[in-house]
């Protein structure tokens, strides 16, 4: 085991190289991959011979009256066999004065044995032993586990040379700009542009959504991503280094470094926790005798089993362990979250806080009502609306076009676009106007008795009527809007730039319980920090430079996946999928996740207090002290695993 006193680094010491302890699998990212499960035929003839070493150690301590010296020298040998390491690690970290569970164990051992308990010292040596084989292959396991959510990029690609053949090549090896062959089956090594061939593509790796994505020549697809249907042709966009896969994966793995106020609290403990013991246990061997209370040997049985009961290894494993289980269950949804820190305020959520366009809504306008003041005129108006702005490039006028009929271009003359107001022309010899409120009040208009639009109509002097536009929002921002409310969200709260009239749509649409428009990026972040400051955990969702600020401020800041690189890099989690639903199970994962620890917690320290009473009370034995330990350590490490097997 790693010393406790350096668990809450990054990094932690050894007492030699290649260890292959339990807290190194959880920061050594690749440690659980590159462990061969598979023993040698020496390791197997080892373990045989550690066996019948424990046999003759009972037989000789427990069944049969033989020698001392022979009972001696079979448990010595025994104790050697299974805990030649143990010791020493525990001899070495004393010398150091370092207090950890190697010292305690060892500790243990060797006081049972100086007092005659020849069996007793033998039956911690090889429980602890194999009690942490088995903790290191249930950490080990959970390792793959994790490292199968992230492990998506191929290691081989196939180049296109000039002359039409292919070649296999590493994936490292590509640059941007490289032409590669991707075979049905085949995973994106980086990301790419098709340019020739039309295919469908598995993305659950990345954004965690099932249904595959149609492509086609000059779509973009994201490494990771796997060819389901047709032969593709593409063009490398980055190299593999910098895909969104080797990001994603440095985004999971990096995770653990980023440290929860749990984790902190846990690391602060056992740093205090083991000299408290050992003082403890001392008390407990020496006090009661020293007031006449039993003998001495019985006190010193029971102070060890007290000592190898109290070792903090269950608490220093699995608490990083859930928590990072939770990052890789989250990151399977489609959700990156960027530290394990940021489990507790996402799972603590009462608002979710989000920007507008982009994030609720797709950044495209669509017309919502396009009415004539007279209904008798509706199909010139729209005519001439459509005709108008056939001669803009707006991305208003775009809209419009793709919503009403298209235009005739006859019988049109001097045509003028207006910035920022609007088209002016003459349509058989009468003036045309089409555009904002201004156009049409330059022109002495009066339209202050009709609806807030964004383009209005007028034709020979007459106002025929409206156009009012609005984003339109994601597919599944109501669903999403609902789901938060069930899993317990209390208020959602959409900041934007746009005006009211436009977010007010938006917010019917998607059932948003509050809006605030014509908001500057200051803004934004003065009414993130005004509920902030009113005790509310804040989780706020958006895509763009200026919501890099907001995102940096707030409890949990999350970013859209396609978003800017600034807002990406601001957030603390990154919305792969680019759904809001995902969102949802990334709260929900997040509780569970927090639930899974704090019951880990406290399992183990009353399981703990238990057998501290038991082992004062002379009713505890050094094997339920053993099961306090590692055995406790192996059912919470398991139950943290747990976490991975999500299903909302």
């Amino acid at each position: 085991m790693c010393q406790l006193k350096d668990i809450g680094s990054k990094k932690h010491e050894h007492d030699h190289d290649g260890c292959g302890c339990a807290m190194c699998q959880l920061e050594n990212p690749s440690a659980a991959s590159e462990t061969d499960d598979t023993p040698s035929q020496n390791e197997k003839s080892k373990l045989i011979g550690k066996i019948l070493l424990v046999a003759a150690a009972f037989v000789c301590g427990e069944l049969l009256e033989v020698p001392l010296a022979v009972s001696f020298l079979v448990s010595l040998a025994t104790i050697f066999a299974w805990g030649f390491d143990l010791l020493k690690k525990g001899f070495r970290s004393l010398r150091r004065l370092s207090l950890d569970e190697n010292v305690l164990m060892s500790i243990a051992v060797v006081a049972a044995f100086a007092l005659g308990e020849f069996f007793e010292a033998v039956m911690v040596v090889v429980l602890y032993s194999i009690g942490e084989m088995l903790e290191d292959k249930a950490v080990q396991k959970s390792r793959r586990d994790i490292s199968e959510v992230v492990n998506i990029r191929p290691q081989k690609a196939n180049l296109l040379l000039p002359d039409g053949s292919t070649q296999e090549i590493s994936s490292a090896r590509i640059r941007p700009g490289d032409s590669l062959l991707l075979r049905v089956g085949d995973r994106v090594p980086v990301d790419a542009k098709v340019i020739e061939g039309e295919s469908s593509m598995d993305q659950s790796a990345l954004t965690g959504e099932a249904i595959a994505v149609g492509v086609r020549a000059g779509d973009t697809i994201l490494s990771g991503s796997v060819n389901l249907s047709g032969v593709l042709k593409i063009q490398a966009q980055s190299a593999f280094e910098d895909s969104t896969a080797s990001r994603m994966i440095r985004l999971v793995e990096e995770s653990s470094a980023q440290k929860g106020q749990t984790e902190k609290l846990i690391t602060r403990f056992a740093k205090i926790y083991t000299p408290i013991v050992v003082l403890c246990a001392v008390l407990v061997a020496f006090v009661p005798p020293l007031l006449g209370i039993g003998g001495l040997k019985d006190w010193i049985m029971r102070s060890l089993v007290f000592l190898v009961a109290s070792c903090p290894c269950a608490l220093v494993i699995s608490v990083p362990l859930g928590l990072y289980s939770g990052v890789g269950a989250i990151s399977k949804q489609g959700v990156l979250v960027k530290g394990t820190k940021f489990l507790e305020p996402l799972s603590k959520a009462e608002t979710i806080v989000l920007d507008k366009t982009g994030t609720l809504t797709t950044g495209e306008l669509e017309v919502s009502q396009a009415e004539a003041l007279d209904k008798a005129d509706q199909p010139l108006f729209e005519e001439l609306t459509a005709l108008a702005e056939s001669y803009s490039s707006h991305p208003i006028a775009q809209a419009v076009l793709k919503a009403l009929p298209a235009p005739s271009k006859e019988d049109v003359s001097d045509v003028k676009e207006i910035a920022g107001k609007g088209i002016q022309m003459l349509y058989r010899g009468k003036k045309l106007l089409c555009g904002s409120a201004r156009l049409l009040s330059d022109d002495g208009l009066d339209i202050s008795s009709l609806p807030k639009a964004n383009v209005y109509t007028a034709y020979d002097n007459k106002v025929l009527g409206y156009v009012i536009l609005s984003d339109r929002p994601r597919e599944e921002a109501a669903q999403a809007v609902s789901q938060w409310k069930q899993a317990g969200i209390s208020q959602t709260i959409m900041l934007t730039g746009d005006s009211a009239l436009s977010a007010q749509r938006v917010k019917e649409k998607c059932g948003i319980d509050q809006i605030y428009t014509d908001l500057l990026p200051q803004d934004k972040l003065t009414k993130l920090n005004e509920l902030k400051n009113s005790g509310k955990t804040v989780i706020f969702v958006g895509d763009g430079i200026n919501d890099a600020p907001v995102l940096a401020a707030a409890d949990v800041g999350i970013a859209m996946g396609l978003g800017t690189d600034a807002a990406i890099e601001a957030a603390d989690a990154v919305l792969m999928s680019e759904k809001l639903t995902s969102l949802t199970n990334a709260v929900k994962i997040s509780r569970r996740a927090l639930s899974v620890v704090h019951f880990n917690i406290w399992f183990i320290l009353i399981i703990k207090l238990v057998v501290f009473a038991l082992g004062i009370a002379g009713i505890a034995n050094m094997w339920m002290a053993v099961f306090a330990d590692v055995g406790v350590s192996i059912l919470t490490v398991l139950n943290a695993v747990r976490i991975l097997r999500f299903r909302s």
